[in-house]
């Protein structure tokens, strides 16, 4: 039955091929499954490009991590802007900006960097979670003291994002004297 309101353009039923194939058949590896990895990223994409909004979302995280669909950042780029102009229910479009802003600031191209750079600061400005752990990532080559105090600062509300690079500059002394033993604490 998805198969065939898929056929027919409906975007749910493309998204829960995806969702089928996910999380349904993968939980036994002697039973062929029924949506296969091919059809499931074909599925995906297509949900997205009907404008399914958390089909745009996770295509972004699969597209970045490589996972089901080859990994493509410039594609990712593409499918975060549009999911930031069409976000789910339910979802933060400040959380879909940190996430854009990081895309665009691991960019090559100057502009896209530039970008990126402004829509992180301007959400870490909002103090919105995840934005000065992205931020000071973005800009630990280029300015490794102010990426050590952004880091500082988003230990304690992002301690899952900001203590490991936190930790590694804590170590090689970037950005500030080297503390090996309070970045073991």
């Amino acid at each position: 039955m998805l198969r065939e309101a898929a056929a027919q353009g409906n975007a749910e039923a493309y998204y829960q091929l995806y969702e089928h194939h996910k999380s349904w058949d993968r939980g036994d590896l002697d039973k062929v499954p029924l949506v296969t990895r091919t059809e499931a990223a074909e599925a995906l994409r297509k949900a997205a490009e009907l404008g399914h909004p958390f089909a745009m979302q996770t295509l972004v995280r699969r597209l970045e991590d490589g996972d089901i669909v080859k990994r493509d950042p410039v594609a990712a780029r593409y499918w975060a802007e549009r999911a930031v102009a069409n976000p789910a229910r339910d979802t933060s479009k400040a959380g879909l900006l940190v996430t854009l802003g990081r895309l665009l600031a691991a960019s090559d191209k100057p502009e896209e960097r530039a970008r990126g750079l402004e829509i992180l600061e301007g959400m870490s400005k909002a103090e919105v979670f995840g934005a000065r752990r992205e931020l000071a990532i973005a800009i630990r080559q280029e300015d490794p003291v102010r990426a050590r105090t952004l880091l500082e600062e988003a230990r304690r509300p992002d301690p899952g994002g900001a203590i490991v690079p936190l930790a590694e500059m804590l170590i090689s002394g970037e950005g500030g004297p080297a503390d090996p033993k309070r970045a073991v604490s």
